[in-house]
């Protein structure tokens, strides 16, 4: 290849690299799910609060709903209810709570009963 196509040791090495890197993306998984629902609750983690912390800061409140949705889709059922609470509650509510439980160090509870840092 590096005859054929006159690359450089630098240019094979990009390359070889840039596949390597590309197969540890695709095999590797990017966040371990650690959100439940149990008594009517969805309990998020610590780290899942951090990454919606985090998205919020960097795209605004809006981005609440949408990263709950796609981190709770793994549970049947779950991405509609969170639509429904953050509709409920709204989401610089939800946006409040996760930013007082990060500082706490500690996961959050949502449901009818309301939202609180666990």
């Amino acid at each position: 290849m590096k005859n054929k196509y006159n690359l450089s040791n630098d240019d094979f090495t990009f390359i070889t690299e840039s596949i390597a890197n590309y197969n540890t993306v695709i095999t590797t998984p990017v966040m371990m799910p650690r959100a439940s629902f149990s008594g009517g609750y969805i309990h998020l983690s610590y780290d899942e609060v951090i990454n919606i912390v985090n998205l919020a800061a960097s795209y605004g409140p809006g981005v609440i709903a949408g990263a709950m949705s796609a981190i709770l889709s793994f549970y049947p059922g779950i991405g509609t209810v969170i639509g429904g609470i953050v509709g409920w509650f709204g989401a610089a509510a939800i946006l409040q709570a996760m930013s007082d439980a990060a500082f706490q160090k500690k996961g959050i509870k949502i449901g009818i009963g309301g939202i609180s840092a666990e």
